[in-house]
């Protein structure tokens, strides 16, 4: 599977598995996961503070000035969603 000495974990193992299985266009989808994860580890150190909206805008992935928390949880939604639709249809081909 993962011909390394190294340890991979999480989203880099899930890229690594992509990339060894030829699947292509994942790029976005790794990128999605990665941004997640940072917004999930900024909002557990910073939710009761006013640096979690300067952090949140650090990331670039959500515009809360603009859109606000439903509808960037709305827009993180559909992006999962993306995200599961094209892990379907890779693995359909595998």
């Amino acid at each position: 599977m993962i011909n390394s000495d190294k340890e991979w974990k999480g989203i880099d193992k899930l890229e690594v598995f992509f990339d060894e299985r030829g699947i292509i266009g994942y790029g976005k989808h790794i990128k999605f996961l990665r941004n997640l994860q940072s917004l999930r580890s900024k909002a557990v150190a910073h939710r009761k503070n006013r640096e979690y909206a300067k952090e949140i805008k650090k990331l670039n992935f959500l515009d809360l000035e603009k859109k606000g928390y439903i509808d960037n949880f709305i827009e993180i939604l559909q992006q999962a969603i993306k995200l599961l639709q094209y892990l379907y249809l890779s693995f359909q081909n595998i």
